[in-house]
């Protein structure tokens, strides 16, 4: 910064922008002397004049003196306490005195113990050591806490006194007042005072080169040594255990509790946290170790959000076996009713909110998102535990909506932790790059939120864990398609069927594509919307005969009904089958077909939905002849449709199967069991009823939407008795053994089904992170 010479009276680190830095900066190029008597100092405050002081300390004939006040350089562990005790005492006194809101550090080595690892200190502590390592630099400690003055003392005429350290603070950042003073003869009077407190100090020099060297900004180490310490630096908070009662009644391997501390750590830094391990690997007895440690450990009050299967069949029962109970539970069905927030009072006193499955809140219109926004905007702050295995199934910005839930929908939230100004913007940029350069892009606010562990890590780094005194163990996973053939499973009207969906307009599914006061742009758009009905369509028609008839047959009854309401000149209400619509069409394309309908049909369910909307009569904008007409063809088609599907014998699909799991002998020794997954409820009902007639002797089971949840219940427990009743329990008297479950989407999340070692995935989904 060597340049024009600044001559000020008054430096206050504000006015015009000149700083005690500036000042110095200017006048130590110019001069052979430099002496300066400060009660504070750190190496940020050296690095402000790292550069002119290098400079005038190559010339033999610049000389440097440095005295400290006492507490700049604390004596080591090897003192007596009684003059550790003595000198700490003085540095509380004083420091109790600073302004409370410009705390100084007290000594070099907490500065530096506390500075982020970085180029900047790192370069600062390197040259501030090569500076000492000079014999025209020299440094003092005053004999007593109480030598505070500071003063800059240039050469033969400048000289500065006020009330700035050599510190980042005293040198830029705070407000100070210091007098720049241009006499020779104050010079020399300072200077004068300078000695006599020079001569009563004590040498320092190898005491501040100790610090300097012995911190973590010292003399270079290995590279092995860096990147290792950096790493503590990271995560030293994960290598703490947290023994504050809590844990005790919960098991948990040592890869559970590390998830638990850290997760308990990163919620009190950032109010949320997100445990998203692998399936399988205890997320549930994690959960309950961290609520329980909230609600005995610091008496908060917790709820819980859970599919209502899992919420039922198996949160609440775990909960039982530590006599844990929350404040509030919902289930995400329940979230997902307009009235849900009705009556916001019972979630004014929640502390945590746990929310097993997150994964479901990933769309940011759903109404169960939108009530769950406005409950953790009720009375006192929440705190949120996320619990997925998928936190990511479409694109990163699942995991942005996930993360919303703990800023709470603030983007600026994560600024002052990891530097992101925007949440949604960074994660948007991340999401329009390839996915590995996407996840480099949020890796650090991976870091800072985010527990993720995979069964291979789990293997390798806790490979001794136990639990109850047993070495924890993973199978082997062998991974193997089932091949058929789709053209064969329909035979030789294959090619015919599939151009008859194909041709169908949906036209019900979207009378604003016949709205003639639209643009023509707008039409299109509800028209591709109606095209999806045919790729939902086909997608049953992959699942099976079964799924595709149930499918056609239900539309056929909607199509009738909007044919007998268009030939009298009327519409259905527009804004109610919409909605209507939306509802039943994002399970669909989420996977979710068969979540929470009455009989297991949500398909059927959305048709009697439909048949309850009052019709109102046609405006003129409507082109009812057009729409009818389109309507009307499809009808037909569908009747079509309907006969031939009605007249296929042979499954190929489901013989295929069969064969496999015969084949590969998967029932044939004792205790081996088959768990087969479906979309749809009709093609569930149709594996039961053909494997009960195939595999004779062998108790298969069904489960689906419509299933009552203690039948459910009951069909879970038959089939896992192992991972779902405690170890000294068995069957009840009569009750059997089951071999083969049968299940739509309803058992895809949170369940304890370890004792199947056979399981199929019947459809192909849209998402491979389904399967």
């Amino acid at each position: 910064m060597a340049g024009e010479r600044i001559k000020r009276d008054i430096i206050d680190n504000a006015t015009d922008g000149i700083t005690m830095q500036k000042v110095l900066c200017s006048e130590i190029p110019l001069a052979r002397r430099f002496d300066v008597s400060t009660g504070y100092f750190d190496v940020a405050g050296y690095g402000l004049l790292r550069k002119d002081i290098e400079a005038a300390a190559r010339s033999d004939s610049f000389s440097m003196r440095l005295l400290l006040g006492k507490g700049a350089l604390p004596p080591p562990a090897a003192a007596s306490f009684e003059q550790r005790a003595e000198i700490y005492a003085e540095i509380y006194a004083e420091q109790h005195e600073a302004a409370r809101g410009d705390p100084q550090p007290p000594s070099v080595r907490a500065a530096l113990s506390d500075a982020e690892l970085a180029r900047g200190p790192q370069d600062d502590t390197t040259g501030l050591i090569s500076l000492l390592e000079r014999p025209n630099v020299q440094v003092r400690v005053g004999p007593s806490r109480f030598n505070h003055s500071k003063c800059y003392i240039l050469g033969d005429s400048s000289v500065f006194i006020g009330s700035s350290n050599l510190t980042a603070g005293g040198m830029v950042d705070n407000h100070e007042l210091n007098a720049g003073l241009y006499q020779p003869g104050v010079a020399a009077e300072t200077r004068r005072w300078f000695d006599r407190m020079w001569a009563a100090a004590a040498d320092a020099k190898q005491d501040l080169l100790r610090d300097l060297r012995q911190s973590k900004f010292g003399v270079p180490p290995a590279p092995h040594d860096v990147y290792m310490k950096m790493l503590f630096e990271k995560y030293k908070h994960i290598l703490h255990r947290d023994d504050r009662p809590g844990h005790k009644d919960v098991k948990l391997t040592a890869f559970q509790q590390d998830a638990v501390d850290t997760s308990m750590h990163i919620m009190g830094l950032h109010g949320g946290a997100i445990i998203a391990d692998s399936t399988g690997l205890g997320k549930t007895n994690m959960g309950i170790a961290i609520i329980r440690q909230k609600i005995l450990g610091e008496g908060k009050k917790a709820m819980l959000v859970a599919p209502a299967q899992v919420l039922r069949s198996v949160w609440e029962e775990k909960l039982k076996e530590v006599d844990i109970s929350v404040r509030q539970t919902a289930t995400m069905e329940s979230m997902g009713r307009e009235n849900f927030m009705d009556d916001a009072r019972k979630y004014r006193n929640i502390d945590l909110v746990v929310i097993d499955e997150s994964q479901n809140f990933r769309s940011k219109s759903a109404q169960r998102r939108l009530n769950l926004m406005r409950l953790l905007s009720v009375g006192r702050p929440k705190q949120v535990l996320l619990l997925t295995a998928t936190p990511i199934n479409n694109s990163l910005m699942d995991l942005y909506w996930q993360l919303s839930i703990i800023t709470k929908g603030e983007d600026d939230y994560f600024w002052e932790s990891t530097g992101i100004v925007d949440l949604h913007r960074h994660m948007r940029d991340a999401t329009n790059r390839d996915l590995d350069a996407g996840l480099d892009r949020i890796q650090q606010l991976l870091d800072a939120v985010m527990v993720r562990r995979t069964r291979s890590f789990i293997r390798n780094v806790y490979k001794d864990d136990e639990i109850a005194g047993r070495k924890i163990t993973f199978p082997d996973h062998e991974y193997k398609p089932i091949r058929y053939d789709l053209a064969g499973l329909y035979g030789n009207i294959f090619g015919r069927l599939y151009d008859d969906i194909r041709s169908l307009t949906m036209a019900p599914y979207s009378p604003e594509r016949y709205n003639t006061s639209l643009t023509q742009e707008e039409r299109d758009a509800h028209r591709a919307r109606a095209h999806l009905q045919v790729v939902l369509l086909l997608k049953r028609f992959e699942s099976s005969t079964e799924a595709v008839r149930a499918s056609i047959d239900n539309k056929i009854r909607m199509y009738e009904h909007v044919v007998g309401a268009l030939k009298r000149g009327r519409l259905l209400r527009v804004g109610e089958f919409n909605a209507a619509l939306a509802r039943w069409g994002n399970r669909e394309i989420d996977g979710e077909s068969d979540a929470g309908s009455g009989d297991g049909d949500p398909e059927d369910a959305f048709v009697r939905t439909v048949g309850g909307i009052a019709t109102e009569k046609a405006g003129p904008e409507y082109d009812v002849k057009a729409m009818l007409s389109d309507t009307s063809s499809d009808l037909d088609t569908l009747r079509t449709l309907g006969d031939e599907i009605g007249r296929i014998q042979v499954d190929k699909k489901f013989e295929a199967v069969r064969d496999a799991i015969i084949g590969d002998g998967a029932l044939e020794t004792e205790g081996k069991k088959v768990l087969i997954f479906t979309e749809y409820t009709a093609t569930a009902r149709h594996l039961h009823k053909r494997l009960k007639e195939e595999l004779g002797g062998k108790e298969v089971l069904l489960i689906h939407g419509g299933t009552r949840p203690e039948a459910r219940q009951d069909a879970i427990r038959r089939f896992a008795p192992r991972a779902n009743l405690p170890e000294d329990e068995s069957l009840g008297e009569g009750e059997k053994e089951a071999d083969v479950l049968v299940s739509t989407e309803v058992l895809s999340e949170g369940q304890n089904l370890q004792d199947c070692n056979y399981v199929v995935s019947y459809d192909l989904p849209w998402n491979p992170m389904r399967i």
